[in-house]
């Protein structure tokens, strides 16, 4: 979807969730490389992101620092915390299993694809100036939202 053009797959797996994609979970788009103009790479093995959303509440009212100070937690050091022990020193995953290849046995569908160029985001793209100032725009715009998500009684996060 991002370089190909592919302007309404969106809509369409949203269309057909109920019927032809009704036991899939999930729909990983790789953008990947072509051998040539009409050869696409066999991607059989991802890595990358995965988007979680976390929402930490410590209590449902702002409490007196005074009197409850130390027998509630504050949403942003439980957060933190939760954040520092899941990687070792080594920036290992300490999450049992997280690593390990799973068989779901679920179905795989390849698609077959046709050539295809890349149109506005071909090798002749350059990074200029401008989409340098847009993109640090978009930045600031993504941190002024998540900073919205923080208040005294629960934090949420986009991991």
């Amino acid at each position: 979807m991002e370089k190909s053009g592919s302007e309404g797959l969106d809509d369409l797996l949203m269309e057909r969730k109920n019927d032809f994609l009704a036991d899939v979970d999930y729909v990983c788009i790789s953008d990947n490389f072509w051998l040539g103009k009409k050869r696409p790479c066999l991607t059989y093995g991802l890595r990358g992101f995965a988007y979680f959303q976390l929402e930490i509440e410590c209590s449902t009212k702002d409490l007196h620092s005074g009197v409850f100070g130390g027998t509630v937690h504050e949403a942003m050091p439980v957060l933190c915390y939760l954040l520092s022990v899941l990687f070792d020193k080594d920036t290992n995953i300490l999450i049992p299993g997280v690593d390990r290849d799973e068989v779901t046995g679920k179905n795989v569908i390849l698609v077959p694809v046709g050539a295809c160029d890349d149109g506005a985001h071909s090798q002749n793209e350059k990074i200029d100036i401008y989409n340098y100032i847009e993109g640090a725009k978009l930045l600031g715009a993504y941190l002024h939202e998540v900073g919205k998500l923080y208040d005294d009684l629960r934090i949420y996060i986009l991991i």
